[in-house]
């Protein structure tokens, strides 16, 4: 390379460096010293011009203890400052002045007044401190227990002062404690015998204060739950509207009242009440009554109201189950199954599709034993009540239109059957002669208590049977006693139930103070053995007529205990108390 060429390019090269370290800018570290000096000056004069502020604005007259640098202060201005401090006769003050005092050495010149005061300050924190706890304010009175300085003699009572307090605190504390957890719980009674336990407690705050304030509490609680009593008693009767009504009165209650923690119970019961009464009334088929009992349930009893969403479903399907000759059953079905597996009704679900499934069939059978029995004749009527019989068990709702069919076409059977009687003894009766009445009213008792003409029948009886005549006036009482005697003898010749029954009405007629009471005591007796031998003697044949027979002996009679003895015996044979079935194994 041409060595005048490259000295050339050296010189471009230095020219180019030495624009770029003039573009770039100047920092101060890099000033030379001269440009330093002044800036080491004016930070001096700052220095010295503060120290001096702080030294001048030091106090030399009383009153400007507030404005003080305490490491340039004397010990006889922090004595004068703590004096001033104490002479406030608060806590704050006293620990303020003993602070203040507390860290001069123990061989300075003043350490005799020092130890003194200090000394009586401890004593007076102690005492402020007492009191301060006395007054309830018990954490205020520890903080400044532990300041009071640890060279007084007074300190040496601070540690048991401090387990002295607590215990005491712990103790109002617990009964009080107590006391609310009885008005919480509606017991009043028990909080009151509880709070006077606060009395005994060694400190004002408990004893006087919350002892007082408890007490208005409980009095206040006592007005309150006596609102609530007629709540109890509607929930005591059981059934929704009764529920319904405690319900309303119970959230008329304030939520910040002491009575409101107890009355949320009582709700919570209640739901739970209606929610056991909305299941009842689902498994009877009362979808009416279930929805009613659902929907009264408060939506903030989360548990409950969950349920009462789950029931309100149910009784939807169940209605839809309801309709017609069973054409919505499918859809009931499939809206039961919707519940989840972990609901708690998830079992009641399960039942009721079983019950719906075999009421598909149970309406088939209806279906047929209804066109069956079409003609209205007897024969065909019993026909289509036998083939009822054979249909497997539904729904309550269907089992109950099954009854009600069965019952139809029997009364009907029963009336086609006993109309021809009726009106052969209406015919007797008509011809007026003693011998043909005597004979309508034997035929009349063909027809048996409990038949479709029953009830006509005895009040054909009743027309017919001889009625006593009416006595003249006269100006002197006399006993109608041998009159009502002679009406009763004269109505049980007929001998049936039914006569005899009325017999025993009539002769109750006689008064006690008359000398034949005696005499219509042993009728009465007599006729009412009779009435319970004559339904003991059906219930080999008809056990629904001789519940009907024996029910004809009035409650006021001797044997009335017997026969409703017999009576429940004889219904617990007729109507066998309802099986539940048990839960299918299935999935839903």
């Amino acid at each position: 390379m041409d060595p005048l060429r490259q000295v050339k390019d050296e010189d471009h090269q230095l020219e180019a460096e030495s624009g770029r370290a003039q573009s770039l800018p100047k920092l101060p570290w890099r000033w030379p010293w001269y440009r330093w000096g002044p800036w080491a000056v004016l930070v001096a004069i700052g220095i010295g011009g503060m120290s001096g502020a702080w030294l001048l604005r030091q106090p030399n007259s009383p009153g400007n203890c507030s404005y003080v640098f305490w490491p340039f202060a004397s010990a006889a201005f922090r004595l004068y400052c703590a004096q001033e401090a104490a002479d406030t006769k608060t806590l704050e003050g006293i620990i303020e002045a003993i602070n203040l005092v507390d860290v001069l050495p123990a061989d300075h010149p003043l350490a005799p007044e020092i130890n003194r005061r200090l000394q009586a300050w401890s004593s007076q924190a102690l005492d402020l401190a007492e009191a301060s706890f006395q007054a309830g304010d018990y954490d205020r009175a520890v903080k400044f227990a532990r300041e009071i300085s640890p060279h007084a003699a007074v300190y040496a009572q601070v540690q048991s002062r401090l387990d002295r307090w607590q215990t005491i605190w712990e103790q109002g504390q617990r009964i009080y404690n107590q006391a609310e957890t009885a008005l919480r719980n509606l017991d009043w009674r028990e909080a009151f015998y509880i709070s006077l336990k606060l009395i005994d407690v060694d400190c004002r705050y408990w004893s006087d204060v919350q002892a007082q304030a408890l007490g208005e509490r409980i009095i206040q609680v006592q007005r309150e739950d006596r609102k609530l009593g007629e709540a109890r008693r509607l929930m005591a009767r059981g059934g929704r509207e009764n529920l319904i009504a405690a319900l309303e009165i119970i959230e008329q209650v304030k939520p910040n009242g002491d009575i409101y923690p107890g009355a949320m119970k009582l709700i919570t019961q209640i739901s739970e009440d209606l929610v056991a009464l909305s299941e009842d009334a689902l498994r009877q088929g009362d979808y009416q009554e279930a929805q009613a009992a659902a929907q009264a349930i408060p939506a903030n009893i989360s548990t409950a109201w969950g349920q009462a969403q789950e029931l309100i479903r149910l009784a939807t399907a169940t209605e839809l189950a309801q309709m017609g000759m069973g054409e919505n059953i499918p859809t009931a079905i499939q809206q039961a199954r919707g519940l989840s597996r972990t609901s708690p009704l998830h079992d009641l679900a399960q039942t009721l599709i079983e019950e719906w499934q075999n009421d598909l069939h149970v309406l088939q059978i209806l279906a047929r034993a209804q066109q069956v029995a079409q003609s209205g004749r007897p024969p065909d009527l019993i026909t289509a009540s036998n083939l009822l019989q054979t249909a497997p068990l539904g729904s309550s709702f269907r089992q109950s239109q099954l009854a009600a069919q069965q019952r139809e076409w029997r009364l009907e059977i029963q009336t086609q059957e006993d109309q021809p009687i009726l009106d052969q003894a209406e015919a007797l009766a008509r011809l007026g002669t003693p011998a043909t009445l005597q004979q309508a009213m034997i035929l009349l008792q063909r027809i048996r208590p409990g038949r479709a003409l029953y009830a006509q029948a005895q009040n054909r009886l009743k027309a017919w049977l001889p009625q006593p005549a009416p006595m003249s006036p006269s100006p002197t009482p006399e006993d109608p006693s041998p009159a009502w005697l002679q009406q009763a003898q004269a109505q049980a010749q007929l001998g049936t139930p039914a006569a005899l029954a009325l017999a025993i009405e009539t002769v109750n007629q006689v008064p006690p103070q008359s000398p034949l009471r005696s005499q219509a005591d042993q009728l009465l007796f007599q006729w009412g053995n009779q009435i319970l031998q004559s339904a003991q003697d059906l219930a080999s044949q008809d056990l629904a007529q001789a519940i009907e027979t024996a029910q004809l002996i009035p409650a006021n009679h001797p044997l009335y205990g017997a026969a409703q003895r017999q009576i429940e015996a004889w219904q617990r044979i007729l109507i066998p108390p309802p099986t539940v079935p048990p839960p299918a194994n299935g999935a839903i």
